[in-house]
């Protein structure tokens, strides 16, 4: 009957989202509980994603632009005491918006201060606005 085929193709394409799933999952894993740093660049409209110099205790550390030429920095850790470490270690002025294992940081392109959009960072990415300790 036609209702069976149906029934077969839907389990067929269940079956094969599944596999892309888990093989896009293992991708984005690279062995660490947080998120991606490049799918947070997306989530905020970030583009021209390269990688920033790994002189930090990151496990991802990206640089990537805002519309309106600002640039961002946005790095993932595996655990948050790493993720401390690197706002401790960031400018005050352009420091930092903050969450679960990530962190990024501003560099204004323009006139527009540092803080509103890490305040737009933050709340797109249900995280907080945090200053350095220093």
């Amino acid at each position: 009957s036609p209702k069976g085929v149906g029934a077969m193709e839907l389990r067929t394409l269940a079956a094969v989202s599944a596999i892309a799933l888990a093989i896009t999952t293992g991708l984005a894993a690279c062995g660490s509980g947080g998120p991606a740093a490049s799918s947070l660049a997306a989530k905020i409209g970030c583009g021209n994603v390269t990688q920033a110099p790994q002189d930090s205790n990151a496990q991802q550390d990206i640089d990537c632009d805002l519309s309106g030429g600002a640039a961002v920095e946005i790095a993932t850790f595996g655990s948050t005491s790493d993720r401390n470490a690197w706002i401790s270690g960031q400018p005050g002025t352009t420091c930092c918006a903050a969450g679960d294992l990530w962190a990024a940081t501003v560099t204004p392109g323009g006139s527009e201060p540092a803080g509103p959009m890490l305040q737009q960072i933050a709340s797109k990415l249900d995280g907080q606005q945090v200053k350095a300790a220093g």
